[in-house]
């Protein structure tokens, strides 16, 4: 018997990911590798090699090749110049507008930290897509009964938000793919992005509300999303199925419109390309979600505008073409608030006329009266359309009329700073060196007063607005939509004020009488209970209500806003600590009103703060110098803007 060389095949016992990328496996399930990677298959075990020389050659290693190329192109791109509006972020400086515009200089900062952040801050809409059209396919559940599932969810989490589709469109569409799939026909693409951006839509809904952590299925869904996209020669040929889709998935991805600015203006053309605008005019009430898709695409036309101080695209013409009307409201029989959709709509129209002073040369008082004479009637207009609300719908009707409050406050001072900018230009800025100066917190805050009791009152009712809107029960649903809440220059005016005049009070009748008059009971018992003690828990809780709710979910730059917001409160609060601490009785008795003590209650429920620790630690790495260097040019910057009394 000759000598036959045995030849044992050795067992693999890292994951197939580890063991592709040839990096160490502690070989749990998931090891570690593949749990902090939110775009890799399933930690997978017990795999053939033999079966993975082919993939790892043909596709693996050019994938990774390819990624890695993209990436290095990316960070090689850099802003020569940057256009700022004098309009852009009024209540921010000069600094911290700046910093905003160059986004990558702090995102290196709020990266190198260790600390928890929600999934879905891991969605890459520019991650490099390789998807099949058959793989398409097969993101649709193959029992109707599962995709009939996700799309109530849809209705549940998105649509009261954004109610651009109707359950009759929808309906027949997923009866169209679903008959088409049993008779081996092929789907029409325009029907199939619709679903799929309703499928991503809800899925990305669920796992910003963490009932669900499949992120990687979220990316798959946009995946299709943009393949689709292609196969249909999206911008030059669209449909209205199209736009829908296109609406939904960007503006659950980017509720704060950051990112809308020019695509907005695209969407418009598209619509009117496919007759919506017109469609919207002649249906009337048979079909309102073609008329609320038309008034939407102005909406975020409009409000992308002013995220970035610019004047509106959309002319007056668009704007009262086929607008939604209180007719629409009152003929529809929904299960959620047109009368919500109807307000941010109303209010987008005034900030129309208040943003045309960006393109005047002069601005004449009795122009500036007139817009100041239709905020105060929307005043009116705004509470009319919350009593309906409440008297309406149910479910979660606070949290639709304060968000419609807050869009109305805002608007209100976002006037008050326009009509004192007028005096400075635009500018053309090199991007944001960093830099430091050695100026302490303390001399800014002790800096001279700039801040009039009238934005000082409706940045109060802002955050009391506001932090109704995060105590109400079960809306974790629309915290995809919540987390545009970023209050952080409303914050700085308070804490300002309340470092320069600790003692100072705020009573009621220190507050704008066309707020007074339509002030609810829970408002107005807090501010009675102590008008100087009220500010100070409404600071110290609605902090805490951000980052237990949103900080996880927020970007880059809005995190660095609130550290800096939360360095400033404790510095406040160090500096009166001993008027604190004799009035800690008389706080302790405020947080007996309603308010306060239902979102002490919701505090005490949930004491799983993402951030634990690490918020400390990233602290640390935000020196004291930065921190003044940006504050000290937002307050220098409000010196100029100060209205004459």
């Amino acid at each position: 018997m000759g000598n036959k060389r045995i030849i044992r095949k050795r067992i693999i016992k890292s994951c197939k990911f580890c063991y592709i990328h040839k990096i160490k496996c502690d070989r749990q399930l998931p090891c570690s590798n593949c749990a902090t990677k939110v775009d890799v298959d399933p930690c997978k075990y017990g795999f053939d090699k033999d079966d993975l020389i082919a993939e790892s050659d043909n596709e693996s290693n050019y994938s990774d090749y390819n990624n890695t190329k993209i990436k290095k192109l990316k960070g090689s791109i850099k802003k020569e110049i940057v256009f700022k509006p004098k309009y852009y972020n009024p209540f921010f400086s000069t600094l911290i507008n700046n910093t905003l515009l160059s986004i990558e200089s702090f995102d290196e900062l709020i990266d190198k930290q260790n600390f928890q952040r929600n999934v879905v801050v891991n969605f890459d809409r520019f991650k490099p897509y390789k998807l099949k059209y058959d793989e398409i396919i097969d993101l649709i559940p193959n029992n109707k009964d599962d995709a009939e599932f996700k799309l109530r969810r849809f209705y549940e989490s998105i649509n009261p938000i954004i109610p651009i589709v109707s359950r009759v469109c929808i309906t027949k569409i997923v009866n169209e793919i679903y008959l088409n799939r049993k008779d081996n026909k092929e789907v029409n693409p325009s029907s199939l992005i619709l679903l799929i951006a309703m499928f991503f839509c809800e899925l990305f809904a669920d796992v910003a509300a963490k009932l669900k952590s499949d992120i990687s299925t979220c990316n798959k869904y946009f995946s299709a999303f943009r393949f689709l996209l292609d196969v249909i020669n999206f911008p030059m040929k669209s449909s209205m199925e199209c736009i829908q889709a296109c609406v939904l998935v960007n503006f659950v991805i980017d509720p704060n419109m950051i990112h809308f600015t020019g695509y907005s203006t695209m969407l418009i053309r598209l619509a009117q390309q496919n007759g919506i605008n017109k469609i919207a005019k002649e249906m009337k009430y048979q079909n309102d979600s073609i008329k609320i898709l038309w008034n939407f695409l102005l909406y975020i036309e409009g409000s992308s505008s002013v995220t970035f101080g610019l004047p509106f695209f959309s002319s007056c013409e668009l704007l009262d073409f086929a607008p939604l009307t209180i007719t629409d409201i009152a003929n529809n029989n929904s299960e959620y608030p047109l009368e919500y959709t109807y307000g941010r709509f109303i209010i987008n129209r005034i900030f129309k006329d208040l943003m045309k002073i960006i393109s005047l040369n002069s601005v004449s008082k009795q122009h500036l009266s007139l817009i100041k004479r239709k905020i105060d009637g929307l005043y009116n207009e705004i509470n009319f359309l919350n009593l309906n609300i409440r008297s309406k719908y149910p479910v979660h009707p606070e949290y639709f009329t304060s968000t419609l409050f807050i869009f109305l406050y805002r608007l209100h001072l976002r006037y008050i700073a326009l009509y004192t900018l007028r005096a400075q230009n635009d500018e053309i800025i090199e991007p944001l060196n960093n830099g430091q100066l050695a100026l302490n917190m303390e001399h800014l805050l002790e800096s001279e007063a700039i801040f009039n009791d009238e934005v000082i009152t409706l940045s109060l009712l802002l955050l009391l607005h506001t932090m109704k809107r995060l105590v109400q029960k079960d809306i974790e649903k629309f915290v995809w939509y919540t987390r545009g809440s970023t209050i952080m220059q409303y914050l700085f005016i308070v804490l300002k004020d309340i470092y320069q005049k600790p003692q100072k009070p705020y009573m009621l009748s220190n507050f704008p009488e066309i707020t007074r008059e339509i002030m609810d009971q829970d408002l107005k018992v807090i501010i009675d209970t102590d008008p100087i003690l009220f500010k100070y828990v409404l600071v110290e809780d609605i902090l805490k209500l951000v980052e237990m709710q949103l900080v996880s979910l927020w970007s880059n730059d809005d995190l660095y806003k609130f550290i800096i917001i939360k360095s400033v409160k404790e510095e406040v609060w160090k500096k009166h600590e001993s008027f604190l601490m004799h009035s800690k009785k008389e706080l302790e008795s405020i947080r007996e009103c309603n308010m306060f003590a239902s979102c002490n209650k919701y505090l005490n429920l949930d004491k799983d703060i993402e951030l634990l620790d690490s918020m400390d630690h990233l602290k640390e790495n935000v020196t004291s110098t930065e921190i003044s260097k940006i504050l000290q040019e937002w307050v220098s910057e409000f010196n100029d803007r100060r209205q004459d009394s």
